[in-house]
């Protein structure tokens, strides 16, 4: 669904997830549906990169760092999903970033070329992103699931 990858792009602090990068694939024979996510960047590290996200969040311009759960709630009542349907929805994709961070890691270290203090710190900030939001996003009943404190990373200067 289209809030999957909107979800996905404010949890890996995309900001520049514009109309143009979600897209519909028309197989001859099945139904249309949504193209694989690309374009996806963060600009976690790189803090004189526009912070804002191309597209407005609850009819106005946002920064990573600002959202907050009436955010998903006002996302919800615009969309017609129920608020607790659609937090479930962030928090989902925010667990699986943290249970995948270190193998998707080495992963990408392992690539030709790689700079591996930069794939270090960008994915513990994204993954600081992702529980900072899923955090301020959780319903009652999974409050407590991600307590560890996560230590901030140095910025990467290229």
């Amino acid at each position: 669904m289209l809030v999957d990858q909107v979800i996905f792009d404010v949890l890996a602090a995309n900001s520049d997830a514009h109309a143009k990068n979600y897209s519909l694939l028309f197989p001859v024979v099945m139904k249309p549906r949504l193209a694989p996510l690309n374009d996806v960047s963060t600009v976690l590290s790189w803090g004189h990169v526009a912070q804002q996200f191309a597209q407005k969040i609850t009819r106005r311009s946002r920064k990573p760092e600002s959202d907050a759960k009436r955010h998903w709630d006002s996302i919800a009542n615009d969309t017609g999903f129920r608020a607790t349907d659609l937090r479930t929805r962030v928090q989902e994709p925010a667990d699986r970033i943290v249970s995948h961070r270190v193998v998707v890691t080495k992963f990408v270290c392992s690539m030709p070329g790689a700079a591996k203090g930069c794939a270090e710190q960008t994915a513990m900030l994204v993954e600081g992103n992702a529980l900072r939001i899923a955090g301020r996003s959780r319903t009652r009943s999974r409050i407590g699931k991600h307590r560890r404190r996560i230590r901030p990373a140095r910025k990467y200067e290229p």
